[in-house]
């Protein structure tokens, strides 16, 4: 899914006057997360990420492919839940974001092996 794509579709399925900049700022933490804390965490080659801002052109592709790529919507609906003080749509929202994120966790440690911590010695 491209930047452009997630702010397009969630603009459709929750109406909202946030900027596209708070948007994207969204997508980098959520991005910067996933890189850290499971690409970088297994062997092989991993993804090339900076960071998203306003500049950051709305072809650009975001990390996590289909079919997982849907935790980014239920991401951003969490994100504007929380910041409107919506208790009940936000815990709705992130239980979605959080099973996706689980299969897509769990598909990445099924298919890429984890980086050593080194050699074992007694």
């Amino acid at each position: 899914m491209k930047i452009s794509e997630a702010l397009g579709r969630v603009d459709v399925l929750f109406y909202n006057t946030f900027s596209a900049a708070e948007k994207i700022a969204w997508l980098s933490r959520l991005d910067h997360q996933i890189k850290r804390n499971i690409i970088d965490t297994h062997e092989g080659e991993g993804a090339v990420f900076s960071g998203y801002d306003a500049d950051t052109p709305g072809s650009t592709e975001l990390l996590v492919p289909h079919p997982y790529d849907a935790m980014y919507l239920h991401w951003l609906q969490a994100q504007m839940e929380l910041a409107l003080k919506e208790t009940e749509n936000y815990n709705a929202s992130i239980l979605a974001f959080n099973a996706e994120y689980e299969a897509f966790e769990n598909d990445w440690n099924r298919n890429h092996m984890p980086k050593g911590c080194g050699r074992f010695r007694f």
